[in-house]
């Protein structure tokens, strides 16, 4: 079984504040770290489903809270991997690793979307428009999507170990001070998953699941 990876990044220095927009959104659970290099990650457990419509609303609103950059990442199953850019609360880009992932057609049309234009504003000095047109490209390279990501993690400039990190796996495998990592949310803080397979799902791949608003189960430690 392959990777399931969810965060938010935020272009901020101010931790106080980015509670605040994550508490606003009435999350059941979430974590977030302590900024470094100028950026702020978020964790939280309804995005960890790979519900990507809310992925896409959570970063929009929480760029438009803080009148801030701010870019989520997903990886299913270290298969693809996709990315959403906001600022000032509106999407600027977004990219899709393989967009035929799940449809029925037959041949791999290779990625979809990326700006590396836009892009590269919000990446650490010295990347090129080059670097990162290299990181969005098709690459026989990249076995896992995996790779790919701690590929962007160098151009932005955020540490690997955050962008790598889903919130299921802090608490578990991954103890939260290793990201400077503080919980918020309505529900107990949790350990790592239990209770059978973790079974993602990704609206825009799955009809069904846009409209499954079941709440989720809260985690025990």
């Amino acid at each position: 079984m392959g990777a399931f990876i969810v965060n938010f990044n935020v272009r901020s220095q101010d931790k106080p504040a980015v509670e605040r927009a994550v508490r606003a959104l009435q999350p059941s659970a979430a974590w977030i770290t302590a900024p470094e290099n100028g950026w702020i990650t978020i964790y939280e457990k309804r995005a960890s489903k790979q519900e990507d419509s809310w992925i896409r609303d959570m970063t929009e609103r929480l760029s438009a809270a803080l009148a801030a950059p701010a870019i989520s990442f997903l990886v299913h199953d270290s298969d693809i991997l996709c990315y959403w850019l906001c600022d000032n609360g509106e999407v600027i880009d977004e990219y899709n690793s393989r967009p035929n992932y799940f449809s029925d057609v037959d041949s791999d049309s290779g990625p979809e979307g990326g700006r590396p234009d836009l892009f590269v504003r919000y990446c650490a000095n010295g990347t090129s428009v080059a670097d990162v047109q290299r990181v969005l490209a098709e690459r026989d390279d990249i076995v896992l999507e995996d790779q790919r990501l701690e590929e962007f993690s160098e151009l932005l400039g955020i540490d690997p170990l955050r962008l790598g990190t889903d919130f299921h796996s802090i608490g578990g495998e991954m103890d939260p001070s290793e990201l400077a990592a503080t919980f918020i949310g309505n529900s107990s803080r949790p350990g790592a998953q239990k209770g059978g397979e973790f079974r993602p799902r990704l609206a825009i791949f799955d009809e069904d699941a846009a409209g499954d608003d079941d709440e989720d189960e809260d985690v025990d430690e």
